[in-house]
């Protein structure tokens, strides 16, 4: 492949079979890819419903702090600043996951706004309180320290996340299309509740030490809370979501209630069982270490539930991929194992990297791969019509396999 061969690919490739284009199309509208997301939507009543919520959690989550920021500011700054940077490096991981059919980063971010301001402050909050009040006054303190957060948390947290969930699906219907959609969703609106929850951890240490020691009291809350978040919030409303989404049948998925309702009851005993771990591992193994032997192992079953429900979850996008870039693979511009890899998972894509011979011809594959998924994206983006994005992007595919410097 020579510099003119990819400058050539700005003309048009020849025409795809007929039922290969239909397929193209079908894939564009069935997945919403390339459909924009506009928050504002004063037509919408869900619209109205969503910000009236978000207002709400803004003004109770300024009320819960805003008393004590004066002694306790040191510890929720440092808790702010430290979660935000944990935050980022969560956004980045939950940011590669969204890779088959892309959301709008503004819908993820309207998502993780529900999370980090309603699901907590505006409901979970207050329920978890009222109820574990009632635990405390009928089965006393020591059994509802043991016990209450494991069996009140799921139900009013993931239900309080749940709803949000259903909000965004009423702000973007054509954009949520698949069970990965859920998924997606799911895991940001769970992360913004995660991080919300760990900055409230930090103010309590503070707190229960009367402000002093804020600095090691915060250090000490961050690091748990960072390792015991890998199987949090954004897990379990990953997985929940998912079910709740198969249940309902929307989009292009067809409704799976069995699937769904099985989905949904494991994200809440995973999320009853992880709040309850201390005590069930003291009872379970009986000595120290028995907590931490025991959520080492609920760790290990989580994340090995939470990929095989991303995998499940993800068959209708990795169709979606394939059938976008298959006319393609016809004009020459994509081989037919490169498409195969854009619509596989990220594990089949490295066995497709590594399966090339030469490290230079590794890097080169790893970069038409990359490119390859921008080509689709502009594809999706025009909706199966010819523009300059498209060509540009046909173009690079040819350019960075040619090896040719931009």
């Amino acid at each position: 492949m020579t510099a003119t061969d990819a400058t050539d690919a700005t003309t048009p490739p020849p025409a795809a079979p007929a039922d290969l284009r239909a397929r193209q199309l079908d894939a564009i509208d069935e997945s919403g890819w390339g459909v924009p997301f506009r928050f504002f939507q004063p037509r919408n009543a869900v619209f109205w419903v969503y910000l009236w919520a978000l207002a709400v959690g803004v003004l109770h989550t300024v009320d819960f702090f805003r008393d004590d920021v004066g002694n306790f500011g040191g510890a929720l700054a440092g808790g702010g600043i430290a979660f935000a940077v944990y935050g980022g490096l969560w956004l980045a991981f939950l940011g590669g996951t969204n890779r088959y059919t892309p959301e709008s980063p503004k819908l993820l971010a309207t998502a993780f706004a529900w999370g980090f301001f309603v699901a907590t402050a505006a409901l979970a909050l207050t329920i978890n309180g009222a109820v574990l009040g009632l635990y405390a006054k009928t089965f006393g303190q020591s059994w509802t320290a043991d016990w209450g957060a494991g069996l009140t948390a799921p139900f009013t947290e993931e239900g309080a996340k749940a709803l949000g969930f259903v909000v965004i699906l009423g702000l973007a219907p054509k954009l949520v299309r698949s069970a990965y959609d859920a998924f997606v969703v799911g895991a940001f609106i769970g992360l913004g509740f995660q991080i919300w929850e760990n900055v409230l951890y930090v103010y309590q240490g503070a707190e229960s030490h009367f402000g002093t020691g804020q600095p090691g009291s915060a250090i000490q809350v961050i690091v748990l809370r960072s390792v015991v978040g890998i199987a949090s919030h954004a897990l379990f409303s990953a997985i929940f979501c998912t079910g709740l989404f198969w249940i309902l049948g929307w989009g292009a998925e067809p409704r799976r209630v069995v699937r769904g309702l099985v989905t949904m009851a494991f994200a809440l005993v995973a999320h009853g069982v992880w709040d309850s771990a201390a005590a069930l591992g003291t009872t379970i193994f009986g000595n120290d270490a028995g907590p931490i032997v025991f959520m080492a192992i609920v760790l290990v079953i989580e994340i090995a539930a939470v990929l095989s429900v991303a995998k499940l979850a993800s068959s209708s996008e990795r169709g979606w991929m394939h059938d976008l870039l298959a006319p393609e693979v016809t004009a020459g511009v994509l081989r037919a194992a490169e498409v195969d890899a854009l619509a596989g998972s990220r594990r089949k894509q490295r066995k497709y990297v590594k399966s090339i011979h030469g490290h230079h011809d590794r890097k080169v594959a790893r970069h038409v791969v990359e490119a390859g998924h921008d080509l689709a994206e502009a594809i999706a983006r025009s909706h199966g019509e010819e523009t300059p994005q498209v060509a540009f992007a046909r173009t690079e595919v040819l350019r960075v396999r040619a090896g040719v410097p931009a």
